[in-house]
Parts: C-alpha cells; structure tokens; sequence
C-alpha cells in the first residue's frame, strides 16, 4: 500500500531539477448497507486552514544525476513559502513513472531518511506521516488546477491497493456497498467498500482527466465514462446502489459539488500556485506539452483554466439530467 497526497510544491537544487509540484507515493493514481455510510466517513473540518497558501520550496542537493528506478542518496530541504523549515536531512531520489517516465518534465520518487539512513516518517504540511513521496511534475496538467480535486477527506491519508480485480469483484454480490459522494472517475463518484474496513476508490491520474486526451471521447461532457470495470459495474447492476447513488448525487450538488463551489476550489489551487504556474511554463513551454497527439492545443494557463471551468459546468449539468441512468 501507498499514500497518495497532493503537495503543492515548486522544486530547485544545485541541480536545478525542475519539479513542481508533488503528490506521496503510489504507482503512475449491499443495500443493507446502503443508507448508513455516512457516520462511517470522517468529516473534513471546514474551519481548518490548509497548510500552504502559496507554493512551498524543495531543494537538493545530490552528488549526481538522479538516475531512473535507482535510488541516489541526497541532501532535501522543504521550506514553506516564508523560508522558514518544515523538514531537512537525508533523502533517496530516483525518477519515476511509467509513461510520464518519457515526459520532458521528469518526476521523482523521495524517500526520506534518518541520519543512519533509515526510513523517516514526516508528516509534512499536515498531510500525514509518510517517508515515500512523490516530486510531481504534472507536466500534461497545464493549468495545474487538476490536483484540486485530489482530497483526503482530512485524514491525511490515502492508500492505494494493487489485487486482482476480478477476484475480488467476484465476492461483490456478497458484500456490503455503501455510496457516499458520487466525485470519482465520472468527475463526481465515489463508491465504499466494507472489506475489514472501508475501502474508497478515488480519482487516479488527474492530469488525465476534465476534458483531457482525446482518446474514448474523454473531451465529451456528455457520456459517461466508456470503461467500467468490475468494481464500478457490478454494483451498478443493483437498484438499490443506483437509487443511493441519485439520492447522493442530489445532497453532494447541495453542497461540495454545488457548481459555485467546485469553481471555487479550482479558483483555490490556482491561488495557491500563483505566479509559479507561469515560471514553470516559461521553463516547459506550454505549446510543446504533448500525449501521443491526444491533447488538444494551448496558448497559455489562463486558456486552459477557462476550457476546464466550461468544461466542468457542463459536465456537471449534463450528470444532474443522466444520473438516474447511471
């Protein structure tokens, strides 16, 4: 298992390794049961102020470059935007991912370390102790503003389980579904598991997501999402899950999913990164970021963050009329 977290980071070494911005580490991303998921779920606390309100600094420094899938050993400081320490000492980097691995832009596996160069747990920025993460480049995200839908729900953790889909999909009919927030894949879903606790599938590789590629229709507001696996499908088979599913749909539109508000949060990552999302793309170049020829073109952030608001409201929209056909 791994932690997945959202870092808003804008990284430099002696190097000059250009990162900006993080995430901790993972890979490349019943009916009875259907009306009492709430009072299992932690509540995020509205009145809690987020860590960072402008992008943090991460500096290295490394003996050499940082190879690919092998770790080196380094020297990281992580500072919060007013230079003051949030954690400094040993570290080991490689560069990681699977196809971002060929991205321009590289990412990086960190793993911090004691002085006996040791796994050390921190929990930086309130986010959970952890000693893997991830140095992220989201290099195809050229708003930058996709990760504000990452969310931990306030828990400071997110843990990611690699099984065989198929053989756990087959106990489904047997065990206990629960929906809360439809916020996943659909840009709104979530579905809880009871397996020995409870287990939430999240979005996963948001740089991919809200109108991005070009491939299976992804640009569509209007379809739903073309791949369904067993997990998703099977309970979706049930009436019971469906008829949950509109009744949550409808309370989280309310609320978190309200239209004002999901601006509102895009509005709230592009803050926090302020003018770091321009020095990043006066480094990158903006007009050169490519998927396999599956991205659309782009000038500039600002383009971008007006293509991804309209798209949302109009995903938003098009699901308010469709989810009780989901």
């Amino acid at each position: 298992m791994s932690l997945l977290v959202a870092l808003a980071l804008a990284c430099s070494s002696t190097q000059s390794i250009p990162v900006g911005g993080g995430t901790a580490a993972g890979g490349d991303s019943g009916a009875s049961a259907a009306n009492d998921t709430a009072e299992h779920l932690p509540t995020p606390d509205p009145t809690v102020e987020p860590a960072l309100t402008s992008p943090g600094l991460v500096e290295l420094t490394c003996p050499g470059p940082i190879p690919v899938d092998t770790d080196i050993p380094c020297d990281i400081r992580i500072l919060h935007p007013d230079g003051s320490e949030e954690w400094s000492g040993p570290a080991a980097l490689h560069q990681r991912g699977r196809s971002s691995a060929g991205f321009p832009k590289p990412q990086y596996r960190l793993t911090l370390r004691d002085d006996d160069r040791a796994a050390a747990e921190a929990d930086l920025f309130g986010m959970g102790g952890e000693a893997d993460w991830v140095l992220n480049g989201m290099w195809i995200d050229r708003d930058q503003a996709r990760l504000a839908f990452e969310d931990d729900d306030g828990t400071g953790s997110r843990f990611i389980v690699k099984a065989d889909e198929q053989g756990f999909a087959s106990g489904l009919q047997y065990a206990a579904w629960a929906i809360d927030s439809p916020s996943g894949s659909e840009l709104t879903r979530e579905v809880e598991a009871g397996v020995d606790g409870w287990l939430r599938m999240v979005p996963w590789d948001l740089d991919l997501t809200l109108g991005q590629p070009d491939y299976n229709e992804n640009w569509r507001t209007d379809t739903w999402i073309a791949y369904r696996p067993a997990l998703v499908s099977l309970p979706a088979e049930q009436s019971a899950f469906r008829a949950r599913l509109v009744e949550r749909w409808e309370e989280a539109r309310q609320g978190p999913l309200a239209t004002a508000a999901v601006l509102e949060r895009i509005a709230g990552q592009r803050a926090v990164l302020g003018d770091a999302v321009d020095r990043n793309w006066a480094r990158w170049d903006i007009t050169t970021v490519d998927f396999g020829g599956q991205l659309y073109v782009v000038g500039s952030p600002e383009e971008e963050y007006a293509r991804v608001e309209a798209w949302v409201v109009a995903r938003l929209e098009w699901m308010d009329e469709e989810i009780g056909d989901y």
